[in-house]
């Protein structure tokens, strides 16, 4: 756990950090303006704690509201202070805690069957028996976490989990896009993000154990990416990689994963049942339907027999589809329709200095906006209007 305190007093600074003899706490004492805002942009903080006499407390507000950094105020009673910060120190033991457990049992649940030796006389016999295993749901995880995954190849998962971040970003709302984390870079070589080499990922530090500091991973058009960087050695990804990957996300109100067509990558299978949502990108293109028959029955049976929430969405739709004649030879109802827009748009998204999204298009911005509101209408409610209100108790 990292503390930032910005207390003017010395002897106020001693008195609290005094109470806590806690060696999990690591204490940073700052309390300049432009040190602080350094700080903060390469560091990630569980708690900031700070002077109400602060001559730049609303820009420190502010500051802190803008890294998400959760905030305590002190009005000089040191009580209030002392067990406010207890009470965070509990809350934050108690999450990693959670975590630990919640990881352990998904990696117990994956052992369905056991062996229990019978004996008989003074023969040993072995008989496999099926043990259920209940795993405890812990949707703390993150607000909501959305998984986006190709019925076919290129169905366009990620044009979907793109556009459909910026839709929610527009609602002042933290989204966090995570691409699946075996395979080549595309989201670094798509954005060029900040025009420059992507060298810090999330799926780099959970795959060393290393912890994730949120600040530091890309950003563009209030959307946080999780994103593939090159590497001379493949990952050996194990399930509790994703687990953990799924973790580090748990800062953000809403965290997408681009699965595209890989299924079959350690843990995903595992991430997308922690999903709130899955959304199964299909391209009406007949003929690949037909091919992917057995892909469809496993999502169908995940979503009758499992219960997972799967959600189908069309994309490319256009009007030289017959909807009642695909939807009834399909057989399910999407969400929602994603209209084909055209190359022309899609190619100049490419060919700008910097990418820009298909959203903030005015000729195309208003259909895709209408196509994703199915989907964030129960993430986002369209009334939500862009201001803020500052938690500064947000663990109680």
């Amino acid at each position: 756990m990292r503390f930032l305190c910005t207390i003017n007093s010395q002897p106020s600074i001693q008195r609290i950090i005094g109470e806590f003899n806690d060696p999990t706490v690591e204490w940073e004492i700052l309390n300049d303006f432009e040190e602080i805002r350094n700080s903060l942009a390469v560091k990630q903080y569980d708690l900031a704690i700070i002077d109400q006499k602060n001559e730049y407390f609303d820009q420190l507000v502010e500051l802190l509201e803008h890294f998400q950094t959760p905030i305590l105020i002190f009005r000089g009673t040191f009580e209030d202070i002392i067990e406010s910060i207890s009470q965070k120190i509990k809350f934050l033991k108690e999450q990693e805690k959670k975590e630990e457990e919640y990881i352990k049992s998904l990696t117990a649940s994956r052992k369905k069957n056991e062996r229990i030796i019978v004996k008989e006389v003074e023969k040993i016999v072995e008989v496999p028996i099926e043990v259920p295993v209940e795993v405890p749901v812990y949707r703390q995880i993150s607000n909501r976490v959305i998984c986006v995954v190709n019925l076919t190849s290129r169905a366009g998962s990620t044009f979907v989990a793109l556009n459909l971040a910026r839709e929610i970003a527009k609602y002042d709302t933290s989204v966090c896009l995570t691409e699946a984390p075996m395979g080549e870079p595309y989201l670094a070589n798509l954005f060029a993000l900040d025009e420059k080499p992507v060298k810090y990922s999330a799926i780099e530090e959970v795959y060393f154990n290393r912890r994730v500091e949120s600040s530091l991973l890309p950003s563009l058009k209030g959307i946080t990416f999780n994103v593939r960087i090159y590497r001379d050695q493949p990952y050996k990804w194990k399930t509790e990689h994703t687990l953990r990957l799924l973790y580090s996300t748990m800062n953000f109100n809403v965290s997408i994963f681009d699965i595209g067509y890989g299924l079959k990558q350690p843990g995903i299978i595992d991430l997308m049942k922690q999903a709130n949502s899955i959304l199964v990108v299909v391209d009406p293109f007949v003929l690949d339907i037909l091919r992917e028959q057995n892909r469809l029955k496993y999502f169908t049976s995940l979503r009758e027999e499992q219960n997972l929430p799967i959600h189908f969405v069309f994309n490319r739709w256009n009007d030289g589809i017959s909807e009642n004649l695909f939807i009834e030879s399909f057989g399910y109802e999407p969400i929602t329709k994603i209209p084909a827009i055209d190359n022309y748009y899609v190619y100049k998204t490419l060919f700008s200095n910097r990418y820009k999204f298909l959203s903030d298009m005015k000729e195309v911005s208003q259909q895709l906006s209408d196509a994703f509101y199915p989907i964030i209408k129960n993430l986002v409610p369209k009334e939500v209007g862009k201001s803020k209100k500052i938690k500064l108790w947000p663990f109680r």
